[in-house]
């Protein structure tokens, strides 16, 4: 059916006839409107996708910059971890960190810096391995920016926090592996913490009542022997109840070869183990601990330490020793006793205070005969006679005290620049043949070989030479006066009760080569060659003992372990019994006393009572220049815009 219309003209049309010119100019009109706007469409398309590909090379490149400034902040966090020194975060090893941005090609640093608070603020540590001991912290902002390719840049903010751990916190703390493998059963409260590997098997029972924290791994067996006495270590979980040590990280597949380093499987097993049968309060490498910053810079021996100081040596390892910070030091130059305040100034004691005998007792643990065969005298490193510093603590004035560090040390150089030969006859006493000659000898500190004989007539003309082995040796400190650090480079011997009296308690803490205890039944006299005096009932000693210790080898010989750390001369075996409460804290390897450990040929152990004093969580009851142990702690990170 057809439509019909009318034309301009009025006139019907129908509507299958085709249209005026007219019309078809309007629908031309309209397709080009539509190619115009669909080209519209394809322009603002391409626009669009160069606009998105621009945005996305844009975001790529602040992305690429983000990153590098991530990276260059935690280069800065690293290097102040590293920089640490003495367990305290100086501005001077941050400005020396702020020297060493990352090297990342295409990439400028131009920010990298950090800002350190100038204020100590004491704090509970509140997470971690090492959460609920105080630091002495001090808070880091670090900024690291960057400007990369096309002018791209970013800028990252980190919050860091310097801990400075006060070393006696801990009730036990070694930075070598540390071996705990007493016989009889020992209780440990207090902290324990090695800076390597954790050794451990009880003999009749060893327990430990707080968290236990090893940078390296757990083995449950004697390192020397790589045996077990038997599965006998206990922890005490949070509720107070006990759990068994049964396995260590060598237990969760692989081998159990110690020296094998386990697989992150392994690692996992292991930590997951801890968290869920001993509430984590065993922590390994395993679980993410790390060593612990000393209180010595880097790359240094922490011996250094107990040495005395020297001319022209590096400003920050004289301030960390105890020796260039003390307010007494006594020195026994050759056989005189000299005694001199900070800077050198002389200083008179009252007489008796420190005297300086010459082979006054024999310590048959230095001796090198521990087979048996009936010839001690025979030495290591020395004859075993021991050449005594003796100080008797009572008769201290509050003024001698200084500022509660005293530092001994001796030298066979005497006065003139020649060294003391020490001769006598070994067939009478030797306070009786006595004889000294001056010569120069090539030794270090009086104890290396010591050449020639002895000349002259007399008692000494068919002497045999003595090498000269200065020790240190306290007695009478049952009552402090003050606070007190006594240190010293040479072996040193506490001689009955120390700091006892705990209405009279003071901090304090005997710093040494290595350090031996003799019972209050002590005698010079009944202690010679192969003696083995009694030493029954109690002696007690209230100080952080920080020493150095005789390591076992692995497979190989013991070296006494922790429970012989403070050693012992006398037949504990009666029922006598020492109580220490304090710290006990090893860094180094003995020096002077480093003879093999053999029990029990020249003693027989006491019970041990050892007790962490916590009385050092306290940061105002620590002792006198009491060391730091360091860490730095990321807090916070942010993105600046």
């Amino acid at each position: 059916m057809s439509h019909l219309r009318n034309d301009p003209h009025g006139r019907p049309v129908h509507g299958d006839e085709r249209p005026d010119p007219g019309e078809r100019g309007f629908a031309l009109v309209a397709v080009l409107f539509l190619l115009v706007v669909m080209a519209g469409f394809a322009v603002a398309m391409q626009l669009g996708g160069r606009t998105e590909l621009r945005i996305g090379a844009n975001h790529y490149l602040a992305t690429q910059s983000y990153y590098a400034a991530e990276a260059g902040a935690e280069k800065f966090l690293t290097s102040v971890k590293q920089l640490m020194g003495y367990g305290h975060l100086t501005p001077e090893k941050v400005a020396e960190a702020a020297t060493l941005p990352p090297d990342v090609p295409g990439y400028t640093f131009v920010d990298f810096s950090a800002d350190l608070t100038s204020d100590v603020v004491p704090r509970q540590i509140p997470m971690g391995p090492f959460a609920g001991l105080t630091s002495m912290d001090r808070d880091l902002t670090i900024t690291s920016s960057v400007e990369g390719p096309d002018g791209a840049r970013a800028t990252v903010t980190m919050d860091a926090r310097a801990q400075a751990i006060p070393i006696f916190q801990f009730a036990v703390f070694y930075d070598d592996d540390l071996e705990i493998s007493p016989g009889p059963r020992m209780d440990i409260r207090g902290r324990i913490h090695t800076n390597a590997e954790l050794w451990i098997d009880g003999g009749d029972g060893f327990y430990m009542h707080d968290v236990v924290t090893a940078a390296g791994d757990l083995h449950l067996e004697f390192k020397s022997a790589l045996t077990s006495d038997g599965l006998n270590n206990h922890i005490e979980l949070n509720d107070a109840s006990w759990a068994q040590l049964m396995v260590d990280t060598h237990d969760f597949g692989g081998d159990h070869d110690p020296v094998t380093f386990p697989s992150p499987a392994q690692d996992k097993a292991f930590d997951d183990h801890s968290k869920g049968v001993w509430d984590h309060n065993v922590q390994t490498r395993a679980s993410g601990v790390e060593p612990l910053n000393l209180p010595i810079p880097k790359g240094i021996d922490p011996r250094e330490l107990i040495e005395p100081c020297t001319l022209g040596e590096d400003p920050t390892v004289a301030a960390s020793k105890y020796a260039c910070g003390a307010g007494l030091t006594i020195m026994v130059r050759g056989t005189t006793v000299e005694t001199f305040g900070p800077g050198g100034a002389p200083v008179t004691l009252d007489d008796g205070t420190v005297e300086f005998w010459i082979n006054q007792f024999y310590d048959d643990r230095e001796q090198s005969s521990n087979a048996g065969d009936g010839n001690p005298a025979v030495a290591n490193n020395t004859n075993s006679n021991r050449d005594v510093i003796d100080i008797e603590l009572s008769k201290f004035k509050l003024s001698d005290y200084g500022n509660g560090t005293i530092y001994v040390t001796a030298s066979a150089l005497a006065s003139g620049g020649s060294y003391v030969k020490v001769c006598h006859d070994p067939g009478l006493p030797s306070e009786q043949t006595l004889t000294i000659s001056v010569q120069t000898l090539d030794t270090h500190l009086g104890h290396g070989d010591v050449a020639g004989e002895c000349g002259g007539g007399g008692a000494g003309a068919d002497a045999a030479a003595d090498e000269q082995q200065y020790v240190v040796r306290i007695h009478n400190g049952s009552e402090l006066k003050a606070p007190l650090t006594m240190v010293t480079n040479l072996p040193l011997y506490v001689w009955g009760d120390f700091n006892d009296d705990d209405n009279k308690w003071q901090p304090a803490s005997v710093v040494s080569d290595a350090l031996t205890i003799l019972s209050n039944n002590w005698s010079d006299n009944d202690y010679l060659e192969n003696a083995q005096p009694n030493a029954s009932g109690q002696t007690t000693i209230q100080a952080a003992i920080f020493s150095g210790h005789t390591p076992s080898t692995l497979g190989g010989q013991g070296g006494g372990q922790f429970e012989n750390f403070p050693r012992f001369l006398e037949n504990f075996g009666g029922g006598g019994t020492v109580t220490i409460n304090g710290s006990f804290v090893s860094l180094w390897f003995a020096q002077y006393t480093n003879s093999t450990w053999e029990c029990c040929n020249y003693y027989s152990p006491p019970v041990r009572d050892w007790n962490f004093d916590d009385r050092f969580l306290n940061p105002a009851d620590l002792p006198p220049r009491t060391p730091t142990a360091g860490q730095v702690t990321r807090m916070g990170f942010a993105r600046r815009y």
